[in-house]
């Protein structure tokens, strides 16, 4: 064990401690750890029980993302193939991607969407972001991305203009619909999703040098109230029906139309 983590353990007035890892994906997902103020040594049915349950718990986590994957994988397959049926039948585009039911917005869980194509202008749906913004947004994504599908969950690290968005569009998935990459789009947003994250201590002071070099616990564990601002939930697991889109709207837009990725 490390001098620094004993040292951590007794300034917490620890005196024996029992650590099991939660893995996911061959990954470290969280721990379950357990104190004792008094010195206290588990017997090996004890320890073997604590293995046995973060397996359990490994397995649980696994299990249940798997089962909540599959049913949105199916929820999006369902309105995909609907929204697919209406842009055969109906023949027009881009309005059959935004008027009726379903539309872009029910395919991915968003707030707001946008469709622009040059033909058409610009579209929304839902909460959405000023028309010029979505507007200065496009002109930013013809000149700095280059992916048929792209997505960030903190548009402002990479677009500074973003920065008064966040409220409503912290999060970008964007998917380009023409056969040249950019210029036409199909736009979902995200707001901020506000986090708060307890430390034990200020961040400044989880790591103290000695006079010797060494490194230090902190010796202080009252709260430290830390907000995360910006940042959105994910898209990075809707990836897939995005691709599967402007795959359709190419096909459909023209049979001599191809894909030149």
């Amino acid at each position: 064990v490390s001098p620094c983590h004993t040292k951590y353990l007794a300034n917490m007035g620890v005196a024996a401690s029992i650590s099991n890892a939660i893995i996911k994906d061959k990954k470290l997902w969280g721990l379950f750890i357990c104190y004792s103020s008094t010195p206290k040594r588990l017997s090996y049915e004890h320890r073997h029980a604590c293995i046995l349950m973060s397996h359990m718990l490994s397995a649980l986590l696994t299990h249940k993302e798997l089962y909540q994957s599959k049913c949105e994988i199916r929820r999006i397959q369902e309105v995909q193939d609907r929204l697919l049926d209406r842009m055969v039948q109906q023949g027009k585009f881009p309005e059959c991607l935004y008027k009726g039911t379903p539309n872009v917005m029910d395919l991915i869980e968003c707030t707001g969407a946008a469709v622009y194509t040059k033909s058409h202008g610009l579209a929304l749906l839902g909460k959405c972001p000023r028309h010029r913004d979505i507007l200065n947004l496009v002109e930013w994504l013809n000149s700095n991305i280059s992916d048929e599908v792209w997505e960030t969950d903190c548009l402002v690290e990479h677009w500074e203009d973003a920065l008064d968005l966040a409220e409503l569009a912290a999060g970008l998935l964007v998917v380009s619909i023409s056969p040249q990459l950019g210029s036409d789009y199909v736009m979902w947003f995200r707001p901020e999703v506000v986090q708060q994250v307890n430390w034990g201590g200020p961040i400044k002071d989880a790591i103290i040098y000695g006079d010797n070099g060494a490194l230090n616990p902190r010796a202080s564990f009252q709260k430290y109230v830390q907000l995360v601002r910006g940042r959105s939930l994910s898209f990075e697991t809707h990836l897939a029906p995005a691709h599967a889109l402007r795959m359709a709207v190419l096909s459909i837009l023209a049979p001599e139309v191809t894909d030149t990725r």
